[in-house]
């Protein structure tokens, strides 16, 4: 009876022996599988959020255009400055493309003594494509405007308006641009961006065409989006 009693006992520990390691393998194997399906929930939140990543900048310039066509007989160039704002939707993630506003005032220098000064206000909207370089830092954002031209001359003293131009006159505006663009992530985090862009803008008038050809020089700070 007592070497039963011994031989089912050796048995029961036995068959502990042998459970513990399934049972850990068990867990082992929940475990992972857990893992794996918070990985694969992380994933889908990030797509998500992907999706909805948009980058906002905001930035100032100053610009520079020499002036060709109709208008160089009174003015040699416009130096000014403006603001611009941005809105960046993630594409393909080394891609961004979204509206941008330009708000920009010019003082033009005259050549015409008639004219005492010119100022104008230009305001466009348009639409730009950006492509980041890796992790250079540089990126090119090309952009097509469409936008106006509001002038204010000023005739000088003793003439009377004989330019033909009137006190204040609008017109339209057609702007394409080549942004360059580089940050570094040292500076505020890389959400700076210092901004080159060459530029060239077409204003239609009644019997002619005013050319400017020129680049705006300056900053812009991002909000969001993806680093």
């Amino acid at each position: 009876m007592k070497a039963i009693r011994k031989n089912l006992l050796v048995i029961g520990i036995i068959s502990v022996l042998i459970s513990l390691p399934l049972t850990a393998a068990s867990k082992n194997q929940q475990q992972g599988q857990e893992e794996q399906q918070n990985e694969y929930n992380q994933q889908d939140q990030s797509i998500e959020r992907n999706e909805l990543n948009l980058s906002h900048r905001v930035g100032g310039y100053l610009s520079y255009e020499p002036v060709l066509g109709a208008l160089h007989q009174f003015v040699a160039c416009s130096l000014g400055g403006g603001v611009a704002y941005e809105l960046g939707i993630p594409l393909l993630q080394i891609f961004e493309i979204g509206p941008v506003v330009h708000l920009t005032v010019n003082d033009n220098i005259v050549t015409d003594e008639r004219l005492a000064s010119m100022l104008n206000l230009k305001f466009d909207i348009g639409c730009f494509f950006r492509i980041e370089f890796g992790k250079t830092g540089f990126a090119l954002s090309p952009e097509l405007d469409y936008g106006i031209l509001v002038y204010f001359p000023k005739v000088s003293e003793g003439y009377t308006n004989s330019t033909g131009i009137s006190s204040a006159y609008v017109d339209q505006l057609i702007q394409i641009g080549l942004g360059l663009r580089y940050s570094h992530e040292k500076i505020l985090n890389g959400n700076l961006e210092f901004d080159l862009t060459p530029t060239y803008s077409l204003s239609p008038e009644k019997h002619d065409l005013i050319h400017y050809l020129g680049f705006r020089l300056g900053a812009l700070y991002k909000i969001g989006g993806t680093k």
